[in-house]
């Protein structure tokens, strides 16, 4: 997937409904090696899943997790 190729590979991730289409065991897998890794990564989800994976991977400082309110006009 390009998400794991460019963990690698760049400084910097952004990634756009990370969860869509995906196996929650590998979102996991995936949550994890973004923390494990050196690049930073900003993830825009939709999931609890998410954000709870963040936090139990996160812990030390190695994420940080920012909360948007959402706007309905």
């Amino acid at each position: 997937m390009a998400v794991e190729a460019a963990l690698p590979a760049a400084d910097m991730v952004a990634i756009e409904n990370f969860e869509a289409g995906f196996h929650a065991d590998y979102v996991a897998e995936l949550i994890k090696q973004i923390a494990e890794s050196s690049t930073t990564a900003i993830i825009e989800a939709h999931s609890g899943l998410v954000l709870k994976l963040a936090m139990r991977y996160g812990r030390g400082g190695r994420i940080r997790i920012l909360l948007s309110p959402v706007i309905l006009i």
